[in-house]
């Protein structure tokens, strides 16, 4: 909840430890969160490093696996969205996302 009127350091209070897949959201995950939220240019949306790890995870979950059979259609497909990454050779773990 936030308060405008209450005392500089304590207009935000955390109701709740939030949960997201399994992964539960600390008191310290939320301070530093507003220390990001805080420190970011305008123009920059900043993201809560485990916040990261978690979507990363679920990206890699979700890919086509090595092995799966795709026919022309989704190939040309998949290979058009990696055109539109900056880096396309390496999912956000770090693991190669083609094998040649």
């Amino acid at each position: 909840a936030v308060d405008p009127d209450a005392r500089l350091g304590e207009r935000v209070k955390l109701l709740a430890l939030p949960v997201a897949k399994g992964v539960t959201f600390a008191a310290s995950d939320a301070r530093e969160l507003l220390t990001l939220l805080a420190d970011a240019p305008a123009d920059l949306t900043p993201r809560l490093p485990k916040l990261h790890t978690l979507f990363a995870t679920k990206a890699c979950r979700s890919a086509v696996m090595v092995g799966t059979a795709l026919d022309k259609p989704k190939m040309a497909a998949l290979l058009a969205r990696l055109a539109d990454l900056n880096q396309p050779w390496n999912c956000p773990h770090g693991r190669p996302t083609m094998r040649h």
